[in-house]
């Protein structure tokens, strides 16, 4: 019986190989089309870009710069740290302001609905409880510590929406009682409740949510004063108006007024400590104002 004759390879190899070569120039295609962000709601949107990267995409921040004033009638004066006395409380007393830090937290913007949007940054810090059980404490990672003497323009989250219209800023002065419960040492080395950032911490009150070192000046007599804001009492929530209309993608840097005579007006230094502490909380909500926003693409 004679055999069939095999064919020629190409009848059957070339065939399945067709499948691979299309493969295999496409992604030479694709290798050449440009990759970048393609959500136009992240800082890096590309506009150019055809191929989408892999988790490359930038969520825009808020930034917040404090500028630390003084208002002097009308007019809002840049606040010194050197000896040089105001007169908030009235004549004959006078006070001039030595040293002054405090902590803000949890900042928030808040649409004309009153929805919160959310800061997509969070901290998981591993702590031992009482019965040495591993517990694993998660919160919002948004931190900022104030002081005049040092010019600060930090990012206090970072935020995801369409483009949408703010109505306020909303803030925590002081921290969360979770938070006021850790060490300086559980934070990361360059976070700002880290030691060295600044801050100040007691064992059995935690954090110094404010220090305030004053020198007041009544007649003759020089006196100096040290108020210090600490424990679950002294957290105030300040929520400031504004009219933002925010554009996806771009940063936020928001740039706050805080007048420090607000807080120094209210005191009364006749009365006792705890009289003059609470006169002070009273100024803080009013003493933060929205002075400009500007949005960024870097």
């Amino acid at each position: 019986m004679q055999k069939k004759p095999i064919g020629n390879w190409n009848e059957y190899a070339l065939p399945a190989l067709i499948p691979l070569l299309v493969w295999l120039f496409l992604q030479a295609c694709a290798s050449e089309r440009r990759e970048g962000c393609l959500d136009f709601r992240y800082s890096n949107f590309s506009v150019g870009a055809e191929v989408g990267c892999p988790n490359c995409c930038k969520p825009p921040e808020v930034r917040i710069l404090l500028r630390h004033r003084y208002s002097l009638g009308d007019s809002l004066q840049p606040l010194d740290l050197f000896p040089r006395f105001y007169l908030p409380v009235g004549a004959p007393d006078s006070l001039s302001l030595e040293g002054l830090s405090y902590i803000l937290s949890d900042f928030q913007l808040v649409d004309w609905q009153g929805r919160v949007i959310p800061a997509l940054d969070s901290l998981t810090i591993r702590k031992l409880n009482s019965q040495k059980d591993s517990l694993l404490l998660t919160f919002a990672n948004s931190f900022l510590v104030g002081n005049p003497a040092v010019f600060l323009n930090r990012r206090v989250g970072t935020i995801l929406h369409n483009g949408v219209a703010i109505r306020s800023l909303r803030f925590q002065f002081g921290v969360s009682p979770s938070v006021n419960a850790l060490q300086p040492s559980d934070f990361p080395a360059s976070h700002p409740l880290a030691p060295g950032q600044g801050t100040l911490h007691q064992a059995g009150s935690g954090f110094t949510f404010a220090s305030m070192s004053l020198k007041r000046k009544s007649g003759h007599l020089t006196t100096s004063q040290t108020l210090v804001l600490n424990g679950e009492a002294s957290r105030i929530l300040v929520e400031i108006p504004t009219v933002l209309s925010l554009r996806a993608g771009y940063h936020q840097e928001i740039t706050l007024d805080v007048n420090i005579a607000s807080w120094l007006g209210q005191m009364d230094f006749s009365q006792p400590p705890e009289v003059t502490k609470r006169r002070w909380m009273a100024g803080i909500p009013g003493s933060f104002r929205v002075a400009a926003v500007n949005e960024r693409l870097d």
